[in-house]
């Protein structure tokens, strides 16, 4: 899966996470985007419930520590890209 792909699923997890609390918008959301700032302004719950979808989408099993490290889009999908180039470590995080 390329990068474009991993990053367009990861923004649309993003749009429905975010669609209970505070609406964010695709066109909002770049590579760039800090989970924590606008227009993301993920706070904790957000991010768990954004982790438990790329655990699902992605077939992949987090671990908090690499969770945790994560600030921007970009991140989160250069992990997935890297987990799951990896026939080693899919199905997890470590």
């Amino acid at each position: 899966m390329s990068g474009q792909e991993v990053f367009e699923q990861i923004r649309e997890l993003i749009v429905a996470v975010k669609s209970t609390t505070a609406p964010v918008s695709a066109a909002e959301i770049t590579e760039d985007s800090v989970f924590e700032q606008p227009p993301l302004a993920m706070d904790s719950l957000d991010f768990a419930h954004l982790v438990v979808s790329i655990e699902e989408t992605f077939g992949l099993i987090a671990y908090d520590s690499d969770f945790l490290s994560l600030k921007t889009v970009r991140d989160a999908v250069q992990l997935v890209q890297d987990r799951s180039s990896r026939p080693d470590a899919r199905g997890h995080f470590a």
